[in-house]
């Protein structure tokens, strides 16, 4: 049965951008995907003060982890269609409300296999919240590893 790893992290920083905070992947430590198994990034808004997006686009960045070993030959554990490492890509998540908290739940990646390796997601978001009038950015780099 393929397992959902959820990356959970928050916007605590308010209207000026900067670091993602939170748990990141469940236990705090880098989860190891099989095949089939999904990788999401969920943000949830923690700014009292100001008024959160009604979305926010999600850079995802998918790289080799600073310890992966020297032979390690992939990036990226998740392919396009065309069958070519998927490095870099843009989601978009709508805001909703739950238990009065408003939570951003990016689409998954499927992981298809094959593809063992130690990763790092670079991952960015950004939004236009109230009151804002340029794009303001977070950020933060969970790892994660994949199996075959």
């Amino acid at each position: 049965m393929a397992t959902n790893y959820i990356c959970q992290l928050n916007i605590t920083g308010g209207g000026r951008g900067g670091k993602l905070t939170g748990p990141g992947f469940p236990g705090g430590q880098p989860p190891t995907l099989s095949a089939q198994d999904t990788l999401q990034v969920q943000i949830t808004w923690l700014v009292q003060a100001i008024e959160p997006p009604e979305s926010l686009d999600g850079q995802f960045v998918f790289s080799a982890a600073p310890y992966a070993p020297s032979n390690q030959a992939s990036a990226s554990p998740f392919l396009q269609s065309s069958g070519y490492c998927l490095c870099w890509d843009l989601k978009t998540a709508q805001k909703t409300v739950t238990n009065n908290q408003t939570v951003y739940s990016f689409p998954p990646y499927t992981y298809g296999g094959g593809i063992p390796g130690q990763f790092e997601l670079t991952f960015v978001a950004q939004g236009l919240p109230s009151g804002a009038s340029n794009l303001v950015q977070w950020s933060e780099d969970p790892e994660f590893e994949t199996g075959n």
